[in-house]
């Protein structure tokens, strides 16, 4: 059996930018590595999501999502999951 993950919202270290984003969001990290990246609707819905291994920094594409805002949720290698809310303005 494996340990519940932790989940962490609006934690130090994570710079997500520009937010509101146009279609292009820069991921940069401090305290942690990614392992993960997804993206949720408002309603709940995976509508995006990436597997990195231990890296700090990227950028991610949306532009294919429709505006509105969204959650990202970023997966450490401790397997803990870090959630802030992202805006997309077309």
């Amino acid at each position: 059996m494996q340990p519940a993950k932790k989940e962490v919202l609006a934690p130090d270290g994570i710079k997500l930018f520009p937010n509101p984003s146009q279609g292009t969001l820069n991921v940069q990290v401090s305290q942690f590595t990614l392992n993960g990246i997804k993206i949720y609707n408002t309603t709940g819905a995976k509508v995006w999501q990436q597997s990195y291994n231990n890296i700090s920094n990227t950028s991610i594409n949306i532009s294919s999502l429709p505006s509105g805002m969204y959650i990202i949720e970023l997966s450490d290698a401790d397997g803990n999951l870090h959630m802030q809310k992202i805006n997309l303005v077309k």
